[in-house]
């Protein structure tokens, strides 16, 4: 937002005009109503995927051309629905990069963190400040290594809860004397505007979601959770009210729910949040059943797929394996999803292999799921 202020990036412009040489192209949909706006609130189309880089391990960060060139496939069209995607927020980070002309993390330094005076928040790419950070946890206590992500723009900055709480000032629009207005309210403003509707009760802005408390005031929130880290912050714009909830072990999100419900309660005795449970799948209609056929795509590589949905049970039959038994499928929000096991052979599910056995002998934590659902399919 900082590059929209100055006018070297436009929210509503092309995400592709500012993207060289990858380029978000189309499996469904038409790459060029992909707007910036669109990425920064999960309403691109882009999929999702976390792959994460154990220090000392054999496989080493790609670079966000080489994610946006295997990743940056389009699976539903631009702006219809929210779906989050660290594809398309990691995106955005990398337009900073190139725009700025500057590394992500020392733009964020000199003109985010510095000026709002975020003196204990820091990139993971500074070296310097290793020492600093908290050591990761699973949920057994075992250390973590060590890691980066596939994605860096959307979870490698460390801060301490109290930075984070004067993050939070700065969007509740209390102007510290120690910080420099890095944005106007109008800006601040138009991050905490909707864009795409999750739910009936829930949307989502810039980086922001939105929903509705007790009394019909606006609530702003946001969780994090990746490998040893669970987060939450959620802001009460009509009340000057922020809380912060910051975990270095793997923990059960309601857990971290549930202190940031009694820490407001403390302030609103009414307070009553409840997170959107995730929506269960649906029946598949009648007309689903049947044989379906696709391909699922990794870069330039593609992989058959062959679906089977019958009345009793339905299985997924990834080309030269034996069909697997699919659980849990159904529709969710128009979009038909299920759970089933096998090898892609693909290069992300090779290093996910290779990444669970490397942390089982470093932490012995074996947890490294790939989201990967690039994928094409029809009706026999």
């Amino acid at each position: 937002m900082v590059l929209v202020a100055i006018k070297k990036v436009s929210l509503d412009a092309r995400a592709n005009d500012y993207l060289m040489p990858a380029k978000i192209r189309a499996g469904v949909g038409n790459p060029d109503d992909v707007t910036v706006r669109a990425l920064a609130s999960h309403s691109s189309g882009l999929p999702r995927i976390f792959q994460f880089f154990p220090e000392g391990g054999a496989r080493k960060q790609p670079s966000m051309d080489d994610v946006i060139r295997d990743y940056g496939v389009l699976v539903c069209p631009p702006n219809e629905q929210y779906y989050y995607s660290n594809v398309g927020m990691g995106t955005v980070a990398h337009i900073v990069s190139r725009i700025s002309g500057r590394d992500f993390g020392e733009f964020l330094k000199d003109k985010v963190l510095k000026p709002l005076g975020l003196s204990h928040s820091f990139f993971d790419t500074d070296l310097s400040r290793r020492d600093e950070m908290a050591q990761r946890y699973d949920d057994q206590g075992n250390a973590f290594p060590f890691y980066v992500t596939s994605t860096p723009g959307t979870g490698e900055l460390y801060a301490s809860a109290h930075d984070v709480a004067r993050f939070a000032m700065f969007h509740l629009k209390v102007h510290l004397a120690d910080q420099q207005p890095i944005l106007g309210d109008e800006q601040i403003d138009e991050l905490h505007g909707p864009v795409i509707r999750i739910s009936a009760d829930r949307s989502y802005g810039i980086g922001w979601m939105i929903g509705r408390a007790f009394d019909g005031s606006t609530v702003l929130y946001h969780n994090g959770d990746q490998a040893g880290v669970v987060t939450v912050m959620m802001l009460l714009p009509s009340r000057d009210i922020s809380c912060v909830v910051l975990t270095n072990q793997e923990a059960d999100q309601d857990l971290v729910e549930r202190t940031r419900n009694a820490t407001i309660r403390t302030l609103v005795p009414q307070w009553n949040w409840k997170s959107s449970a995730p929506l269960p799948p649906q029946l598949l209609p009648e007309t689903y059943r049947g044989k379906w056929r696709g391909k699922l795509h990794d870069g330039d590589r593609t992989v058959a797929l062959t679906l089977l949905i019958a009345d009793k049970e339905s299985t997924l039959q990834i080309h030269g394996q034996n069909k697997q038994s699919i659980t849990d499928l159904g529709l969710v929000e128009e979009m038909m999803v299920g759970k089933a096991r096998g090898d892609l052979g693909l290069p992300a599910t090779r290093a996910a292999k290779a990444e669970r056995s490397f942390l089982a002998r470093t932490s012995a934590a074996p947890t490294n799921d790939v989201l990967c659902n690039i994928a094409q399919i029809s009706r026999d």
